[in-house]
């Protein structure tokens, strides 16, 4: 509070009637006005660099020969020399006479005389009847099956038969097969023109892949 007593006291005893200007002062340069520049500007930016070298002009090439452009228009100039002849590009042609026509000249009719031999079948054209060999006939007993097979044109029998056993017949033509006695089953497999009779049968017959087979079943 003192300080605003003691600033009270100097104002009321020097500036009774408010503040005073010095009207004689002296005038202050612009200079002082707008002060010194401020410290820390930027550094100018460097000039932009500069422009880059011209193009080279192109090279001069050397004339190219003219021997094959000069050749292509001497070509040509013969091409149309001949198209301006017209009808008379056929006279240069040979003519054509008579004994050398097939229609007039009997000789060039006649056949030669060196025969042509036909081409020899190769091996994928040979017939496979010609190649394949007949397969034996098999009748027997294997384990618990009758097998009778590649037979043609015959009577079997098979007499000695147990209930446990099987019969087995396939790739038989014109064939009889007898079966004596009661067996288990019979198939009848890829046979033409064939007949089974059999006595007794305890579980199936089977016929696959046959023509014109017949079975007989003698007692039921």
């Amino acid at each position: 509070m003192e300080v605003w007593d003691s600033l009270f006291g100097y104002i009321k005893q020097y500036h009774t009637t408010g503040l005073s200007w010095n009207v004689r002062g002296a005038r202050i340069p612009a200079s002082k006005l707008r002060g010194s520049p401020p410290a820390g500007d930027a550094p100018p930016p460097p000039p932009p660099p500069p422009p880059p070298p011209p193009v080279p002009p192109m090279p001069v090439l050397p004339d190219l020969p003219q021997t094959k452009s000069a050749g292509n228009a001497g070509g040509r100039s013969a091409l149309f020399a001949e198209i301006n002849r017209g009808e008379a590009v056929t006279s240069g042609l040979r003519k054509v006479t008579d004994d050398m026509k097939t229609h007039k000249n009997p000789a060039l009719r006649a056949p030669s005389d060196t025969p042509i031999k036909p081409p020899k079948p190769t091996q994928n054209q040979i017939p496979r009847q010609n190649q394949s060999t007949p397969q034996k006939g098999v009748l027997e007993l294997r384990g618990n099956k009758w097998v009778v097979e590649n037979f043609t044109n015959q009577t079997l029998h098979i007499n000695d038969t147990q209930t446990k056993q099987t019969v087995y017949v396939y790739n038989c033509t014109g064939c009889t097969l007898q079966i004596k006695n009661k067996i288990n089953s019979v198939m009848i497999d890829s046979c033409k023109k064939t007949g089974v009779v059999f006595e007794h049968l305890i579980s199936s017959l089977d016929v696959v892949n046959c023509q014109s087979v017949q079975v007989q079943v003698r007692f039921v």
